[in-house]
């Protein structure tokens, strides 16, 4: 039996990832689990759910005293994404998953307590990161949609555990290559506002004229003048992104942990106009894009609530 075993995977930072190995080896003594390599909270928790998981998709969890250790250690790992890499490692140290098929794909994604793979966070940059590496990406399907921005053909989609096992013991079928012909879209496009609005011919036309080349607007006017709704039509003037620009705002929606519901579209934001400095220009312990990264592309509509000094 195998006692020991390495997987790859990435640790994500913002719009940056880093590769790390998932090492796991199977000792003599009491059974436990001992977590080491700057894991935080999370990845220490994922012992319990890693165990209910092997288990209920009908495999044997390794008995043994069990060492985990993510290299390097001075990259901290945080979140559930770090599940798949260790129910893989653990099984492949146990012997029930061959090694050489270790040897070259990358593994992402948290199963649930009953082995199927629930949504990632963040796995665009690594998606981005394994395709310039030339490595396969096993990933879950519920991100199979966002990954065809891509286009690469090394993603293999899994539902749960026992399908990612199949296919690395060679049991199933690998699945068709993720290709993307057309951009992918998750809803119907909105209607066209920027034809709904009756007057304001002057603001229209300083709209077509800013969205032509591409220049800044400042609205002053006393409250319901039309000056919201005329930011807000001001992205119906802009053409679809470009399948790089369309990848570059997916990313930083993936990393923000949003969902773009059109891909083509370039993005609006409407923060309130209380929002701090940390939220507008994002940041923080683990690295978060903030508003003004969130409109990357397309457009940033910001309001100020001051208006004593415009009325007569």
């Amino acid at each position: 039996m195998n006692r020991k075993a390495s997987v790859l995977t990435r640790a994500a930072f913002g719009l940056e990832t880093h590769l790390v190995y998932v090492e796991c080896h199977l000792s003599g003594g009491l059974p436990g689990t001992t977590n080491v390599g700057l894991a935080e909270g999370a990845v220490r928790e994922a012992r319990n759910r890693v165990k209910s998981a092997i288990r209920n998709s009908g495999f044997n969890y390794p008995t043994s005293h069990i060492t985990l250790n993510l290299a390097p250690s001075h990259l901290s790992k945080s979140g559930s994404g770090f599940d798949l890499p260790i129910a893989v490692a653990l099984l492949a140290a146990s012997g029930q998953i061959p090694q050489q098929a270790l040897e070259g794909p990358e593994f992402v994604g948290g199963p649930g307590l009953f082995g199927e793979q629930r949504r990632a966070s963040n796995l665009l940059a690594s998606a981005v990161a394994s395709q310039a590496a030339g490595h396969r990406l096993f990933l879950p399907l519920a991100n199979q949609q966002e990954v065809t921005l891509v286009g690469a053909q090394q993603f293999w989609p899994a539902a749960n555990l026992l399908s990612v096992v199949e296919l690395l013991s060679a049991r199933q079928a690998p699945p068709q290559p993720v290709v993307a012909d057309d951009p992918p879209t998750l809803a119907p496009v909105s209607t066209n506002s920027f034809d709904q609005v009756i007057g304001q011919h002057q603001g229209k036309r300083a709209l077509v004229i800013a969205a032509a080349e591409g220049h800044h607007m400042l609205m002053v006017g006393l409250p319901g003048t039309s000056k919201t709704l005329l930011a807000e039509s001001l992205v119906d003037l802009l053409p679809d992104l470009e399948r790089k620009q369309m990848l570059k705002v997916a990313t930083i929606y993936s990393a923000f942990g949003s969902e773009r519901r059109h891909y083509a579209r370039p993005p609006l934001r409407r923060p309130h106009h209380s929002a701090s400095n940390a939220a507008m220009g994002g940041g923080g312990h683990l690295p978060a894009p903030g508003e003004v990264t969130l409109a990357h592309r397309g457009i940033l509509f910001w309001t100020s609530c001051r208006t004593s000094n415009l009325r007569p």
